[in-house]
């Protein structure tokens, strides 16, 4: 039956993982808390109104714009074969699991982002927001803990760098600056979410530690993978094939 090869070849059951995996995190991040909701965490929430340095709008843009054409770039100058929708399912993959893990945590948590007093009024409670923030911004007040900014630019840029490691070999302080820089950007954006009081900083380390190691499964899943295929059908004599099966 030709279904199979054609599933693998495209990695269509990887695209809708990735997708699928997007909708149950983001019904999961537009959910209500109930109206008797009591965070987990309360911490110092008195900080001036919090500013937006980079919006989500704009780091979506990096992460699936920009960081798409980039796994694309490297892996068609590369590789040159189809395999590439592989790659990028598992790049979006490792973004859209990160959006799920970093909801259901916020969900779980609750906790209130460091303007809430200032923004609220009274004590600064789920109950004392709920009289004066709209339902929508009720909802993204209580979901600090962890900052999915942080997560989700560090997975990205992880599965970038080590995407980049992998292909670029040279130990000259010159690549290894070149192959780190998608993961300084992303310390700049969470450095950002702080001095934009939007977090607090475990909320921003959290997501580090949560982008990295999704950054780092995903990927070694992925050379995992490809390994497997190749020790099936690429010709041994296959110098390309051989490098990137090295792993294994």
């Amino acid at each position: 039956m030709e279904l199979i090869p054609i599933l693998r070849k495209y990695a269509i059951i990887d695209w809708i993982l990735a997708l699928c995996v997007w909708i149950v995190g983001i019904s999961i991040e537009y959910s209500s808390f109930p109206d008797n909701f009591v965070p987990y965490i309360n911490s110092d929430i008195s900080n001036p109104i919090k500013t937006s340095t980079i919006p989500y709008s704009l780091l979506c843009i990096f992460m699936y714009g920009v960081g798409t054409c980039i796994v694309l770039a490297i892996w068609l100058v590369y590789r040159r074969d189809v395999s590439v929708l592989k790659v990028l399912a598992s790049y979006i993959f490792a973004i859209n699991f990160t959006i799920l893990l970093c909801s259901v945590f916020k969900r779980i948590v609750g906790r209130p982002r460091p303007d809430t007093l200032t923004l609220c009024g009274g004590d600064g409670s789920y109950k004392q927001c709920s009289t004066v923030l709209s339902a929508e911004t009720l909802m993204n007040q209580f979901r600090s803990f962890p900052s999915g900014h942080a997560a989700e630019s560090m997975a990205s840029s992880v599965f970038i760098t080590l995407l980049l490691s992998e292909i670029w070999s040279s130990g000259s302080m010159f690549s290894a600056m070149m192959k780190m820089i998608p993961v300084i950007w992303s310390i700049f954006v969470g450095i950002s979410r702080i001095w934009d009081h939007a977090h607090h900083i475990d909320d921003v380390v959290a997501g580090y530690l949560l982008g990295l190691m999704v950054g780092c499964f995903t990927f070694k899943s992925l050379k995992v993978g490809i390994a497997l295929e190749q020790k099936k059908t690429a010709n041994p004599t296959d110098a390309s094939a051989s490098q990137f099966s090295a792993y294994v």
